[in-house]
């Protein structure tokens, strides 16, 4: 299961029953990671829930999933507001926000960015370094065609 920090219900369980995180150690990160590289290792900090100590973990970074098929300019107008300072001022306050518009902000994609927003970062020059080959093809469903990230 996945959930962003802080959880309503686990900071409910937390007021009521003493919880103690399990932290996941780097060698185990490193190799789930490497199998899933949509995974990332980071740490929740101290009373992220209430009296909880932070732990090492796996998380998952928040991504904008777009069909293949949506129209380029449109994903690139789209990339322009999500990488615009103003858009990450007003997400700061978040957890989301520390990675927007840092140098993590292209860790853990699970999918190739669409054409839009890899045209977008190419035309402002932005994290070129860090720019994922497209990660393993998984098996895709014959109903569902394959989407880019956006």
């Amino acid at each position: 299961m996945v959930i962003g920090a802080p959880a309503r219900l686990i900071s409910q369980l937390a007021s009521t029953v003493p919880l103690r995180l399990l932290p996941i150690g780097a060698k185990i990160a490193a190799e789930v990671s490497t199998a899933h590289p949509y995974l990332l290792w980071d740490r929740l900090p101290d009373n992220v829930y209430p009296g909880v100590a932070g732990a090492e973990t796996l998380t998952v970074a928040a991504q904008l999933l777009v069909h293949a098929d949506l129209d380029e300019a449109l994903v690139y107008r789209l990339s322009k507001i999500l990488w615009q300072p103003s858009t990450h001022t007003s997400m700061a306050h978040i957890r989301t926000g520390l990675y927007l518009g840092t140098e993590n902000s292209l860790k853990g994609l699970g999918l190739p960015l669409h054409p839009g927003a890899l045209r977008y970062l190419q035309d402002h020059n932005l994290f070129m370094d860090q720019i994922p080959q497209p990660p393993r093809p998984c098996p895709v469903n014959a109903y569902q065609k394959p989407s880019g990230l956006f």
